[in-house]
């Protein structure tokens, strides 16, 4: 008898363990990694000088600030002086730039692009989605044809 309300104890137990871990684990996990952005973002804008909440978007920073900080008809220098910090810039068609801050994963990164004109200076700047759009593969590697890593007018 003793034995059996063991097992059932150790069955009980274990049954806990998995619930636990698989409804539980992916939440604190998904909190974790938006507390290490959030950290993140906040050590780029007292890098910048500026605070987070002064910018619309403030949970995609530094996306409100390069659009409020970049003005139409910047040469491609002007805008590389400005958009420091950023993990991986792809160039583009010839007249965009994507910029990944926080991670270089298509997901999980915060992305924005520059869009220029013919002769190199700035139109706009496009925020997106996260995910919402595939252009490095799981090997690291430019899905994108049209796409370089690297900076244009470079």
């Amino acid at each position: 008898m003793k034995i059996k309300k063991v097992i059932i104890t150790i069955t009980v137990i274990v049954m806990v363990i998995m619930f636990t871990r698989f409804c539980f684990i992916p939440f604190w996990s998904e909190a974790a990694r938006q507390k290490i952005l959030r950290d993140k973002q906040q050590e780029l804008a007292q890098e910048l000088g500026v605070s987070i909440n002064d910018y619309r978007g403030p949970d995609v920073f530094p996306v409100g600030y390069f659009s409020e900080t970049l003005q139409p008809g910047m040469t491609y220098r002007e805008v590389h002086l400005l958009i420091q910090e950023y993990e991986m810039v792809l160039a583009c068609f010839g007249r965009e730039e994507v910029y990944y801050y926080f991670n270089t994963d298509d997901i999980t990164a915060i992305r924005f692009i520059v869009l220029y004109d013919t002769q190199g200076n700035f139109l706009k700047l496009s925020g997106e989605e996260p995910g919402s759009g595939y252009l490095i593969d799981g090997m690291g590697e430019i899905a994108n044809g049209e796409c370089v890593y690297g900076l244009l007018g470079e």
